[in-house]
């Protein structure tokens, strides 16, 4: 077996050790020194051999000890059977057993068996861990001795009597008996023997809580993030490369009207005209080939169709998703209904173009007004001079009608320009309709008259005679358009215009009382109903001046309120006009407007007139100076402001719009610092009033006016006792006897803005002009600190300055662009930190904290304000208006040497 000759053993030739292997010598050594003291007679042992070629065998060694007499060892006889075959399949063995154990142990898979007793025979240490526990203790244990109810002993031994049967049982997800936190994917099979014969379960469990978590988290997202995109007014709707359906949300169905079912699956074209389905197609196309992007992640407008094959126009932005499972290329579109836009879009644009038309209108027809005031003005003088010369008489006679015919145009066109001087007072708008009745129905001729009038409406803030005119107008139209007869309805009730409504009509939203003009005559196509409210514009021919229609679109604005058309050709026609009822706080008092004839109109009173018109100026200027007035006069409201400042003046005579500073804002100024100052207005065109709170002595005079009229106004003006400069009085004489108790260390801490000509920036222009007048409000707020019921006036105060300075800084910010300003960015900013703190503290500070602040603080910062930063503007605006009158002489001069 090792290869030795017996006789080499025989002789010591060879020792026994030398053949043992080294790593098992001592054991051998020991083993047989133990049975030898033990006095054993017989032992085994199992150890390694080497042969003198290195080749290792395995041997048992069967040893008998022979002893002598005396028990001594006489010798040692044995015999060796080579089992290196067998060791080696033990080995093996015992190594696929480790193999397999820590595969068990490893995986994180929960794994016991049990033999037909019930008892755990293996237990891995996943399961171990899972019920807290070491692998041996579960070792022939049963479930009862581990702790389980009788009634989860019993489920177990149900499931393990059909696995001892040869079946096998799948346990889908579902809460262990073992934690109930845990949720187990499990199976269990029948353990066989090599020949088959079942010998045990085994239990095979997958942890899952950690998926069925995740999947509820998915789930509950997915929820989410469908009831997120189902809360969007907009239609979501997502493609596939072939263009069909994939998903879409609940805004889609309402904007096209087809149910989620009948959509998923079809094709994306349902949804659009087939010209426009046709070029989508090939944009998706297009990307899908070469990836150009013409409309992925860009958004277009289209059109599209509804299941009812009604078009309309939409915002469309497509997005590209990430491929799915089948690798397919998926898309995202978002659709806007635009239509809504559209026609908000179209009714802006319309009353852009009105606004427009009746700014220009109202221009033209303010400097016609000057005109025709001139030849009004002198031809009444010469008249007054004529009286004796019947035939000169005559022709300045002819020439005043004219100019009163040109007034009455320039009327009409100021009222569509919004800007006529108008004598408002509240009405009910049914007694005059009633009032007007008869006059209507001999006006309509065959046509019926019908009135629908509802009791039970608020008052209305118009003026009378216009809304006659409107009325009178308004029904001839109808008239013409049923030439064979027809109904003509008129009917009222009280409305409530939500925000959107009102949006639509550019209104206020709140109540509004409704007039309706509806008849059953030709109708209009919507063409003719985008330009009727244009000036000129007429159906009727050379019969129409153009003006009707639109004179009652300026009446409708003036009023506050709106016009609404709706048309249909060959049904008729329906005006609805909105007239915004009077709140109990804006009742006024109708200012009488009739002229007593009997009055003396002669004065000795010192009286400023203020016009930018030369003519004008003079001619007001010569009337005043016939009746014994005393007149200065001035070109605008910043010249007027010093000759007040220089002359004693009973009375304030000021055109509107001027150059420089209007005379809204002239009258404000004035007020302020003389305010027992008469005032009297006279305009055309009373421009912009938005922010106007002046309190004017006498209602505006219209222009072109009659020179007796003018006389008069002006002496009942002065006579007028004036209540607020009563008032006045008694809250001076309040003010110095309370002096002393009503001045606080912090109100004496107060110093007045002063505007002086340092602080100019462009030379007596609009920013120096907002410069002044924010000086004015901040003075306002100091004379404030002596009254003790503040709020309401500081309210109004407050809402001027943030409305003013906010325009201001707009105005400042634009012309420091105009001239290159080089440091305009620190200024806007400085501009926009003031408006932050000032927003800050109107929301945290109480009306005291407010009043001191903007008496201190803010006094203190305009003043630096206007020095340090304003001041440096100066010279950019100067040279840049030099510049830009060398650009101009650069033209002229051209101009001259190509001629």
């Amino acid at each position: 077996m090792l290869g030795f000759q017996a006789n080499d053993l025989l002789t010591g030739k060879v020792n026994y050790a030398d053949m043992v292997h080294p790593q098992d010598l001592a054991r051998v050594i020991k083993e047989v020194d133990f049975f030898t003291e033990k006095g054993v007679e017989h032992f085994t042992q199992e150890y390694r051999m080497l042969s003198p070629s290195g080749q290792l065998f395995w041997v048992d060694d069967k040893t008998t000890i022979e002893r002598s007499d005396d028990g001594s060892v006489a010798l040692y006889q044995g015999i060796i059977i080579d089992i290196t075959d067998k060791k080696q399949a033990e080995i093996e063995l015992e190594q696929s057993n480790t193999l397999i154990k820590n595969v068990i142990n490893s995986t994180p898979d929960l794994i016991y068996a049990k033999n037909t007793d019930h008892q755990y025979i293996l237990a891995n240490n996943a399961f171990a861990h899972y019920l807290k526990q070491p692998v041996e203790f579960f070792i022939g244990k049963t479930d009862k001795q581990l702790g389980f109810s009788n009634e989860q002993i019993n489920k177990f031994k149900i499931e393990e009597q059909e696995i001892l049967n040869g079946n096998s049982i799948p346990i889908s997800s579902c809460r262990t008996f073992y934690d109930d936190n845990k949720v187990v994917d499990a199976s269990k099979f029948p353990l066989r023997k090599d020949n088959g014969e079942i010998e045990g379960i085994i239990y095979v469990g997958h942890d899952v809580t950690e998926n069925i978590d995740n999947l509820i988290k998915i789930s509950e997202q997915q929820k989410e993030l469908t009831q997120t995109i189902d809360a969007i007014f907009d239609a979501v709707i997502t493609i596939n490369d072939l263009g069909l359906i994939q998903s879409c949300n609940r805004a889609t169905g309402l904007m096209f009207g087809y149910s989620t079912e009948e959509l998923i699956g079809k094709n994306v074209s349902l949804l659009m005209p087939d010209n426009v389905a046709s070029q989508h197609d090939d944009y998706i196309n297009n990307h899908l080939k070469t990836g150009e992007n013409k409309i992925i992640g860009k958004g277009r407008e289209l059109v599209g169709i509804n299941k009812n094959q009604i078009e309309f126009p939409l915002l469309l932005t497509i997005a590209e998703l990430p491929e799915n499972l089948d690798e397919r290329k998926r898309f995202v579109g978002v659709c806007h209904d635009l239509s809504k836009i559209k026609q908000h879009e179209k009714r802006l644009n319309r009353t852009q173009k009105m606004e427009a038309l009746g700014q220009l209108t109202g221009g033209i027809a303010h400097d016609y007004n000057n005109v025709l005031g001139v030849i009004l003005g002198y031809s009444d003088i010469l008249k007054s001079q004529l009286q004796e010369q019947p035939a000169l008489f005559d022709f300045v006679d002819q020439i005043n009608q004219a100019g009163n015919r040109g007034a009455k145009l320039t009327r009409k066109l100021l009222s569509f320009s919004r800007q006529s001087p108008e004598s408002s007072q509240e009405s009910n708008l049914n007694n005059i309709v009633k009032n007007n009745k008869d006059v209507l129905r001999k006006t309509l001729l065959s046509v019926e008259l019908r009135l629908n009038l509802n009791d039970d409406i608020s008052q209305v803030d118009i003026d009378q005679n216009s809304f006659e005119d409107v009325l009178l107008n308004m029904a001839i139209n109808a008239m013409h358009a049923m030439p064979e007869g027809g109904v003509l309805t008129l009917s009222t009730r009280e409305v409530t215009l939500s925000k959107e409504q009102a949006s639509s009509f550019n209104v206020h939203q709140g109540k509004y009382v409704q007039l309706s003009i509806e008849d059953n005559g030709s109708g209009m196509s919507q063409t003719v109903q985008d330009k009727i409210f244009e000036p000129f514009f007429s159906t009727k021919g050379e019969q129409g001046s153009g003006l009707g229609l639109s004179q009652v679109y300026g009446f409708m604005k003036s009023s506050l309120g709106a016009i609404n058309v709706y048309s249909e050709l060959g049904e008729g026609t329906r005006f609805s006009l909105y007239f915004p009822v009077v709140k109990t706080e804006n009742k006024t008092e109708n200012i009488d407007e009739n002229i007593n004839e009997n009055l003396n109109v002669a004065g000795n009173e010192t009286i400023l007139v203020v016009d930018d018109e030369p003519q004008l100026r003079t001619l007001a200027q010569t009337i005043l100076m016939e009746k014994g007035y005393r007149v200065l006069t001035a070109e605008n409201g910043i010249e007027a402001l010093d000759v007040l400042e220089k002359n004693a003046i009973d009375l304030l005579f000021s055109d509107i719009i001027m150059p420089k500073m209007n005379g809204y804002l002239l009258v404000e100024k004035a007020q302020k610092l003389y305010p027992t100052l008469k005032i009297l207005l006279a305009s055309g065109f009373q421009g912009d009033q938005v922010g106007n709170k002046i309190k004017l002595d006498e209602a505006i005079i219209e222009k072109p006016y009659d020179n007796n009229f003018l006389l008069s106004r002006v002496r009942n003006c002065l006579d007028k006792q004036n209540a607020d400069i009563i008032e006045y009085h008694k809250q001076e004489t309040k003010t110095n006897s309370n002096e002393n108790t009503q001045k606080s260390a912090e109100i004496l801490q107060v110093t007045r803005l002063l505007w002086t000509d340092e602080m100019s920036i462009d030379d007596g222009g609009i920013l120096d002009t907002d410069h002044q007048f924010m000086c004015i409000l901040l003075n306002r707020c100091q004379d404030l600190l002596t009254v003790e019921d503040f709020h309401q006036p500081l309210q109004e105060i407050i809402t001027e300055l943030v409305e003013y300075t906010q325009q201001h800084f707009a105005r400042e910010e634009l012309a420091m662009k105009r001239c290159h300003y080089p440091y305009t960015k620190n200024h806007c900013d400085v501009h926009q930190m003031i408006v932050k703190q000032l927003t800050q503290k109107l929301k945290s500070c109480s009306d005291k904290e407010i009043l001191l602040w903007l008496c201190t603080e803010m006094c203190e910062w305009l003043i630096d304000h206007f020095i340090v930063m304003d001041k440096p503007l100066h010279k950019y605006i100067v040279k840049s208006r030099e510049l830009e009158g060398n650009v101009l002489k650069a033209h002229v001069e051209g101009d001259d040497n190509d001629q």
